[in-house]
């Protein structure tokens, strides 16, 4: 994923309004980060969410420019809490992700690797910096929307789901399809030692579930 040069955001989408932020709003910390350039100004949230299918929404409209939403993933950042943020040199704000930012939506092998394409339209190998993996993750809700969406349609709490690490420095992830889990779950192999099924790239392996306890 190359980075693009990008002009100001909010040329593009407007900071959400920040309540109580007459004078001086509270900066949220980014921690984690590693940046080619100073860390530039917070200018608010913004009320971008990605929805689990990969699709970017801004005020809960999908954005219908591919062009518009590959230029966001340029300058897509995720900290060490887990927030999600568009960091350019002149300005930082924070965005929504309900699971990850990308979604895997086919699968492939190529000269013994194993190869994953993403919402953005490129294949990637699997190995051992780009692996497959399973975690247990909560929904985020988008921040303009949240107070608005009655409990009982919420998304469920702790969902246990596959996700390919699409970048590593930018630690961006991919949910992996439920119909391309069901393509790798029927190529891997069964470790009856370790009582786990994995899918192999090349000379590493990456478990599909986690490690259970054998049956006594």
């Amino acid at each position: 994923m190359n980075t693009m040069p990008s002009p100001s955001l909010a040329s593009y989408v407007k900071p959400a309004s920040q309540k109580g932020a007459a004078s001086s709003p509270v900066v949220p910390p980014m921690r984690g980060f590693s940046l080619p350039f100073s860390t530039p100004p917070y200018c608010g949230d913004f009320a971008i969410h990605i929805r689990r299918d990969g699709t970017w929404c801004y005020h809960n409209s999908p954005i219908r420019r591919q062009a518009l939403c590959r230029l966001f993933a340029s300058v897509l950042h995720k900290d060490a809490d887990g927030q999600h943020w568009l960091v350019t040199p002149a300005e930082r704000g924070r965005i929504t992700v309900e699971l990850a930012p990308f979604l895997v939506a086919q699968c492939r092998y190529q000269d013994g690797a194993l190869q994953l394409k993403t919402t953005l339209d490129e294949w990637k190998p699997v190995d051992n910096d780009h692996p497959v993996f399973m975690e247990q993750r909560t929904p985020q809700s988008p921040h303009d929307a949240l107070p608005k969406v009655p409990a009982e349609r919420r998304p469920p709490q702790q969902e246990t789901l596959p996700y390919f690490r699409l970048d590593p420095q930018r630690r961006l992830d991919a949910l992996v399809a439920r119909s391309v889990f069901y393509e790798l779950a029927e190529m891997a192999e069964y470790d009856a030692h370790e009582n786990l099924f994995f899918i192999r790239s090349g000379e590493a392996r990456f478990a599909l579930a986690e490690p259970r306890p054998g049956l006594s």
